[in-house]
């Protein structure tokens, strides 16, 4: 949050300075003029753009995460059966594990 408020803050500060606030006739507002509007309008267009983006983003590397974990998990539950299945006689009981661990 701080850091999409870091850069709106700074061009708020940079129009702040830059503007003609305190001129009271328009030839001063009027230098602005369609220069003002375009500029206005890119940055304003590609917050826009770049808000859209971020999410899009996230929502890919989301899918490809969970993606990619459903496929892991799956992977290691069919390797686990292969193994049961070609070594049943390997297996250790749940007794043989507690043993192993507790021993110092």
């Amino acid at each position: 949050m701080f850091t999409d408020l870091l850069p709106k803050a700074g061009i708020l500060a940079m129009f702040g300075v830059a503007a003609p606030i305190a001129a009271t006739d328009g030839a001063a507002w009027a230098q602005w003029g369609l220069a003002g509007v375009v500029v206005a309008f890119t940055l304003w267009r590609d917050q826009v753009r770049e808000a859209r983006m971020g999410a899009a983003l996230d929502k890919q590397q989301a899918w490809v995460r969970d993606t990619l974990t459903k496929a892991l998990a799956q992977n290691t539950a069919a390797l686990q059966e292969v193994r049961r299945l070609l070594h049943p006689k390997d297996q250790p009981s749940r007794d043989d594990l507690d043993e192993r661990w507790s021993s110092p």
